[in-house]
């Protein structure tokens, strides 16, 4: 199950990062 959840922890990270305003710069 810790497998399944780190991967939905990173999954939900990820598309944090692609919603986050481009005016970071990154």
């Amino acid at each position: 199950m810790s497998d399944f959840l780190e991967t939905r922890l990173l999954s939900a990270n990820w598309h944090s990062m692609r919603q986050k305003p481009k005016g970071l710069g990154i």
